[in-house]
Formats: C-alpha cells, sequence, structure tokens
C-alpha cells in the first residue's frame, strides 16, 4: 500500500514538475514567434517599400481556426515547426534584400566604369535647365520619358539633358539638394513642390546618383501627379533609369544604344503627344543609321486594350484591326504574347525591364481599362488579338477592292471625281474618303461624320468637308459628284 501511494506521490511531483517546464518552453516559443513576426514585417517594409503587411501574407499560417485549440496532442512541437518554417521564410527574403542590393552596387559600378567613355559621346544638350535659385511660378507644357532602342551595329550615341548650374560645382550640391527637400516639406501641395522635387532629382542626377534620382522623379510623378513639373520627373526618371539600368545592361553585353529626346516641350494631349514625339524620335533615328525597321513589344494585351477602346468609339472594320503587326516601317511581332509571359521571360533571362508609372496613372482613359481588365477572366486576351489580325485582313481587302473600282473609272486620272457604281457602304465610304483624302491629306473622317457628308451627297445638297466641297456632277441618277476647293472667305 504504501509502495502504491510512493508511486502516486511520485507521479503527482513529476506531472508538477513537467507542468512549468511545458509552460516555460511555450512562453519562450511566444516570444520568438512574436520577435520573428516584428523581424518580418520590418523585411516586408524594405522589400516592399510602402506596402502593408496585411497585404503580404506569410507562407507559413496556424493550422487553427481564431479561438480553437491546438490540433494534435503536442502544441509546442506544432509551435515549434511554425518557429522554424518562419525563421527559414525571414532568411529567405532577407537573402533577397541582399541581392537586391548588390545587385543595385553592380550595376553602379558598372555604370561608373563605363562613364568616361560614355561622356565623349554624349552629344548637345536638349532641353534647357532650372535653377535652385528661383523656381519658376508658371507652367509649361509637358514632355515624356525618352525612347531608349537598342541595334547591334550602329555607335552609342546619347543625348542627355542640359545640367543644373550645380554640376560646375560639386561642393554645392549637399546645400542644394538640402534647400530643395526644404522647399518640399514646407508646401508639399504646392507647384513650388513640384519644382523643387524635379530640381532635386536633376542634382541627384547631375551629381552621378542616379538611383537616387529615379527615386526622386517618379515620387514627383507619383505624389504630384498634375503638377507643372510632373511630366518633367516623368521624362527624367527614364534619363536615370537608362544611366543606371539600360547603360549598364548594355554595356555588360556590349550593345550600343542611344536615349533620344525631344527638343521641344510636348504640347496637347500628354499621352498622344508624346506618342507621336516617340514614333517621330525613333524614325528620324532609324533613316539616320540606314535601319530598315523598328521593332517594339506590344502584346496581345495591348491589342484587347485597344479593341476595346475602339469599341467604345464605335469604330469600323479599319480601327477594330487595332494595333497592326506592321504599320509602315514599324513592326510589332509579339502581339500573339500575354503580358505575363513576356514579363516571366524576362525574368526567366535576367533581362531587366521598368514599369512605366503612368502605365497606372487612371487619369488617362487606357489605364482605366488596364486596372478594370487586369481582375477579369472572362475575355481570353490571345483571341482578340488573334480576331484583330483578320480584321486588318479584312481592311485591306476592302482597301484592295476600292483600288481596283476606281481603277475601272473612266475619270481614273482625274481625282476630283466620285462614282457610285451601286457599291456596298463601306466599299463606298472608302472611294469617298480615297478622293478627299487625294484633295486634303491632312482631311481624316470617320464613322457619324462621314455619313452625313454621304447622306448630303445623296440628297443632291452640296456638302463641306473643310476646306472642300462636293457636289453632284449634273447626272440624273446622282451616281456622280466632284470636289472642288470652297473660295476664301473675304476678310
Amino acid at each position: 500500500m504504501r509502495k502504491v501511494h510512493g508511486s502516486l506521490i511520485g507521479a503527482a511531483m513529476i506531472a508538477l514538475t513537467v507542468a512549468p517546464v511545458a509552460q516555460a518552453q511555450d512562453a519562450g516559443i511566444d516570444k520568438r514567434v512574436e520577435r520573428l513576426e516584428k523581424e518580418m514585417r520590418a523585411v516586408q517594409r524594405s522589400v516592399f517599400p510602402g506596402g502593408s503587411p496585411a497585404f503580404f501574407e506569410g507562407e507559413i499560417a496556424p493550422d487553427n481556426k481564431p479561438g480553437e485549440r491546438a490540433k494534435g496532442n503536442a502544441p509546442v512541437i506544432d509551435l515549434t515547426a511554425r518557429v522554424d518554417a518562419l525563421e527559414a521564410q525571414l532568411q529567405t527574403l532577407t537573402g533577397q534584400t541582399e541581392q537586391n542590393s548588390y545587385q543595385l552596387r553592380e550595376l553602379e559600378k558598372q555604370f561608373t566604369a563605363y562613364k568616361a567613355e560614355m561622356e565623349k559621346r554624349l552629344a548637345a544638350p536638349a532641353i534647357g535647365g532650372e535653377t535652385p535659385a528661383s523656381l519658376p511660378l508658371s507652367s509649361t507644357s509637358g514632355t515624356t520619358k525618352p525612347a531608349t532602342v537598342t541595334q547591334a551595329s550602329t555607335t552609342t550615341t546619347t543625348k542627355k539633358p542640359a545640367t543644373t548650374p550645380a554640376a560646375s560645382k560639386p561642393e554645392l550640391y549637399p546645400e542644394a539638394q538640402a534647400q530643395l527637400k526644404q522647399v518640399v516639406a514646407k508646401w508639399p501641395k504646392s507647384n513650388q513642390a513640384s519644382y523643387a522635387q524635379n530640381l532635386l532629382g536633376r542634382a541627384y542626377l547631375d551629381e552621378g546618383k542616379p538611383s537616387l534620382a529615379a527615386v526622386a522623379f517618379y515620387n514627383n510623378y507619383k505624389d504630384r501627379p498634375s503638377g507643372p513639373r510632373a511630366p518633367h520627373s516623368l521624362m527624367y526618371m527614364g534619363v536615370a533609369l537608362d544611366k543606371l539600368m539600360v547603360a549598364a545592361f548594355c554595356a555588360r553585353e556590349h550593345i550600343p544604344h542611344a536615349t533620344l529626346t525631344p527638343d521641344r516641350p510636348i504640347a496637347g494631349s500628354l499621352q498622344a503627344a508624346a506618342r507621336t514625339a516617340r514614333y517621330d524620335l525613333l524614325d528620324g533615328w532609324r533613316r539616320e543609321q540606314g535601319i530598315d525597321f523598328i521593332v517594339t513589344a506590344h502584346h496581345a494585351d495591348d491589342q484587347l486594350e485597344t479593341m476595346i477602346m475602339r469599341l467604345n468609339r464605335s469604330s469600323g472594320v479599319g480601327g477594330l484591326a487595332s494595333i497592326r503587326a506592321r504599320n509602315g516601317q514599324v513592326l510589332r511581332p509579339l502581339l500573339g504574347w500575354r503580358h505575363m509571359d513576356l514579363t516571366r521571360l524576362a525574368l526567366d533571362q535576367d533581362i531587366p525591364f521598368v514599369d512605366d508609372p503612368s502605365n497606372s496613372d487612371e487619369r488617362f482613359d487606357r489605364a482605366r481599362l488596364r486596372h478594370a481588365l487586369r481582375y477579369q477572366s472572362t475575355i481570353d486576351a490571345e483571341a482578340p488579338a488573334r480576331s484583330a489580325r483578320w480584321l486588318a485582313e479584312a481592311d485591306e481587302a476592302l482597301d484592295w477592292a476600292v483600288d481596283q473600282a476606281i481603277t475601272s473609272w473612266p475619270e481614273v486620272d482625274d481625282t476630283a471625281v466620285i462614282r457610285d457604281l451601286g457599291y456596298p457602304p463601306e466599299l463606298f465610304r472608302r472611294i469617298v474618303m480615297r478622293r478627299l483624302s487625294h484633295a486634303d491629306p491632312r482631311l481624316v473622317l470617320r464613322g457619324v461624320t462621314l455619313d452625313t457628308v454621304i447622306a448630303a451627297m445623296r440628297e443632291g445638297r452640296r456638302a463641306m468637308v473643310g476646306s472642300l466641297l462636293i457636289d453632284a456632277a449634273g447626272e440624273r441618277d446622282g451616281s456622280i459628284w466632284r470636289i472642288s476647293s470652297a473660295p476664301r472667305r473675304k476678310s
């Protein structure tokens, strides 16, 4: 009996001894978890600047629902496994941060190594400078980022913006940068902040710190998208990234490159005017270098966006053909590829790329549409891309039919004559537009406007289109018209 009592007392003492040990172990692991979670959030803020930890959930999470007791008979072992996994994830994130920092330092080293050689090839300044001493109070028309092109057999040429006055006195950089930061901090919502932040980026750029310059320009565009220097910052961000990334990459791969900048401010609609300026610069560079074609990386998602925008504008066959695989000397061989596939390919092949912040600026129609399409799964972008290709072929077939129809007319050489021999509506629209374009190449008529002109012609009324007149040619059946210039108005 005494042995039984002794055994019970011994078991009780062992239980009482194990319980505090387990509790102490639980408390110790809880502290480890809490510490690791804090470190994880710190690393997340470093890897994802400005992000909330709520959007970057860890891969390891408890199996239990809130309020539910731990599953299994070994909660301490389960918690230990979670901690081990959390430590592994922290190590991975930390390694990624260190790798990113190392790659950035290597890019800057490579740029510095080639700076002396590249400086010899710099072209004359293309854009006037701004002085930190006096901030302009009136806004000017916007410009956009330069187009960067590469070609394996040309000589490297770089047109860089004019430098700030501090460039000749490096010792003034710290003071100028400090003053500009004060202006931004004191009046963050004013036009002066837009000017000052842009100048801050310029100062970093001239000082040879493209990474800091790119951040300054990006923040100016992001924080003040309507500021007077927002478009300038967008353009200079491209220059900074070119110095930091494109120049370094091309130097590493021995690929000569050129950075093209417009020689005058871009006026009007920012995206449309910038697009026109970009292609003008590229085409001029192509002709100077004796190159046959320019190749761009437009993809199936671009095609889908363009087609939906054209549908919203009641476009016909030509408009719905959207982005053409070939337009003059511009080739677009990647229209059948998805954006995510191209991104994955670039990452796999270690090819650097940049996301243009204006692509997510929802002030623009295309950016708003891109945001709406991002979360839909109903439309497969590759299918509309194929439809656009077939519509382009149909558009070419209709133009061929117009050529055949006009060639059959007795007045084939008289470009002022328009005939209607019972042509289908779309064919006759193109015949009218073809003849009007001969008279005034700048004239563009589409949709309802063109149909209104044709309705007036069929009713026997004079139709006025810009500086042109369309009158019936006297035939009873009303099938012939003649184009003439409208008389000048008396001043």
